[in-house]
């Protein structure tokens, strides 16, 4: 459901300028499928090997929510691109020949990204068939992309500017958060279609998965936030 590997067709092409920057960029690096193999990072030549999905993944770390009476399963994930820094081994200090000593990203052109959008997405599998039901972005927006200089006056598509977050499962939506560089929401997010429903703001980013339940017959959503001087939980429900 995330793309993997790279091509030039995957580059950032909000302009030709920007498009034509993104192609000199990857110039310098080794891409391609899947399993491309890694090169040695090179002083003044070449930087490396670009991996995609990155190493957090497409769907690494942030898990997903099953619904276990449809057998519906739906992922948070991320388009990004990640290269290790490979380097020779001096045979005095290791008998292995190369060594990883750091894993770097790909700059894009002026700031941008330098894949095109969705940073990040949802995705909606029946692990019955196989099927992928729906991918929505995760967000319309993203800040740092919506108000470059080099793109205003463009019509965008959807972003998915708001992260790759853990998602909460109820009987007929789905709830997770959206962390932007300006601001963070709860989302509630319609289950068959994908569709966003509402959202909330909340007082800053947060950490953890969406978790409910219910106290004298009110059902309650609690959600971590990272406040400053100290992390919160914040609860929500419906009005009496």
């Amino acid at each position: 459901f995330e793309e993997q590997g790279l091509t030039i067709d995957n580059l950032i092409d909000f302009t030709p300028e920007v498009r034509a920057e993104a192609i000199e960029i990857i110039s310098e690096y080794t891409y391609g499928p899947l399993y491309t193999p890694t090169t040695l990072t090179e002083r003044g030549g070449n930087r490396g090997t670009i991996l995609r999905p990155s190493a957090g993944g497409g769907a690494n770390w942030m898990g997903a929510g099953v619904d276990p009476e449809t057998g519906i399963i739906y992922i948070p994930s991320s388009d990004s691109l990640t290269v290790p820094i490979m380097v020779e081994t001096d045979p005095a200090e290791s008998t292995l020949t190369y060594r990883r000593i750091s894993n770097a990203g790909v700059p894009g052109p002026q700031g941008l990204p330098i894949l095109k959008p969705p940073y990040a997405t949802i995705t909606a599998i029946d692990m019955n068939t196989g099927d992928i039901l729906w991918r929505a972005p995760n967000g319309d927006r993203f800040p740092r992309v919506n108000n470059h200089p080099a793109l205003q006056g463009i019509d965008l598509p959807p972003l998915g500017g708001g992260g790759r977050n853990p998602i909460l499962v109820t009987p007929n939506m789905l709830v997770h958060a959206q962390n932007y560089s300006d601001g963070a929401l709860l989302v509630a997010r319609d289950k068959a279609t994908g569709e966003e429903l509402t959202a909330i703001p909340i007082p800053a980013a947060a950490r953890a998965a969406p978790m409910t339940y219910s106290q004298d017959g009110k059902q309650y959503i609690v959600i971590a936030v990272l406040t400053d001087p100290a992390p919160q939980l914040i609860a929500f429900s419906l009005p009496d």
